[in-house]
């Protein structure tokens, strides 16, 4: 039988070459943080309309700053925000020659889109579409949501948490 060493680090301060600074000021941490999904049904999407993503489940939600009625997120700190939105979207048979694609907005405005744009010639197609991005929020009226499009009528395909997310966490202060 090897030994076995175990050591434990434990420190306020970090030195680096751009100086010091505390651990205990949060610049460390990945918070607030949440992730949320449709809870059930398989909501329609109208064609050529954006329609909010209504992720009214949450998996976690650090600082109570997501809202599942409104399907906000509006965190109480400040910094850049890693943002995703991730969505399978199902249309008819027959159908063709359609765009699908999901969205996030930052106070109501669209800020980054990621689409899909092609013939795909098979019936009952599910697709999945992802949008990320770093965005800075305020921490106090800044607030971010997740919506998705389809070129023909269909439906977001809910699937708990495997089938959708809208998600973010903060990546580091203002």
């Amino acid at each position: 039988m090897s030994d076995i060493k175990v050591a434990t680090l434990k420190t306020d301060t970090i030195t680096n070459q751009e100086g010091t600074f505390s651990t205990t000021t949060n610049l460390l941490s990945n918070m607030p943080a949440f992730s949320a999904h449709i809870g059930s049904g398989n909501p329609g999407l109208s064609a050529d309309t954006w329609t909010k993503i209504a992720a009214d489940t949450e998996l976690f939600d650090t600082n109570n700053n997501y809202d599942t009625s409104n399907y906000r997120f509006t965190p109480t700190v400040g910094g850049y925000y890693k943002v995703l939105v991730a969505v399978k979207i199902y249309r008819a048979s027959g159908q063709q020659n359609f765009i699908k694609a999901t969205a996030i907005y930052k106070n109501g405005s669209k800020y980054k889109e990621i689409a899909i744009d092609g013939d795909f010639e098979y019936n009952n197609n599910n697709t999945h579409v992802t949008t990320s991005a770093i965005i800075h929020l305020n921490g106090s009226s800044d607030y971010i949501e997740a919506y998705a499009y389809s070129g023909v009528s269909g439906n977001i395909i809910s699937g708990g948490s495997i089938g959708n997310t809208f998600e973010a966490f903060r990546l580091i202060g203002s």
